[in-house]
């Protein structure tokens, strides 16, 4: 998933806005591949990654994106809802489940901890900690991510990816 992010962010400038399990399949490789981009959105020349609208699934929805004041960074938000479906993946639970209705959910995504508590694995809570940090401007980037210890192999890139971050 690391690099087919990459590869939409960095090399065709896509954002993908509805990353969940649903839109990851296992190919006859066994890699996972991200599927439907019907959502998603084109980067104008400019490079700018700034969403003008929300669209997606809400329980991935960035804590910003329920901001009418802040601006949306779709990167940001896409590394969010890869954070909340490595979250699900690992625990079998989304972080905010227990929300009944739009609003609580806001509410919660907003206003709530999340409960790294359940995680075991050191390595996968740290990482998960800085995807799902509701401060964006904290919020782990892509190269972040692909240096953590559970992405990398002492330090050095599983993935064949050259960071330009």
């Amino acid at each position: 998933m690391l690099k087919a992010l990459y590869y939409c962010h960095n090399v065709v400038k896509v954002i993908h806005r509805d990353i969940k399990p649903d839109n990851i399949v296992i190919n006859h490789n066994q890699e996972a591949v991200l599927i439907d981009f019907g959502v998603s959105f084109l980067q104008d020349q400019k490079n700018e990654d700034v969403l003008k609208t929300n669209i997606g699934t809400f329980i991935f929805y960035s804590p910003e994106m329920f901001s009418k004041t802040q601006e949306i960074s779709g990167e940001a938000s896409d590394l969010w809802a890869l954070g909340i479906t490595f979250y699900k993946l690992v625990t079998g639970r989304y972080p905010f489940e227990e929300a009944v209705s739009y609003y609580k959910l806001k509410e919660s995504i907003l206003e709530k901890d999340i409960d790294f508590d359940i995680i075991k694995h050191r390595d996968v809570k740290d990482l998960l900690r800085k995807m799902l940090q509701k401060d964006v401007t904290k919020r782990a980037k892509m190269g972040d991510i692909l240096k953590s210890k559970w992405v990398t192999d002492n330090g050095r890139t599983k993935l064949d990816i050259e960071l330009t971050e």
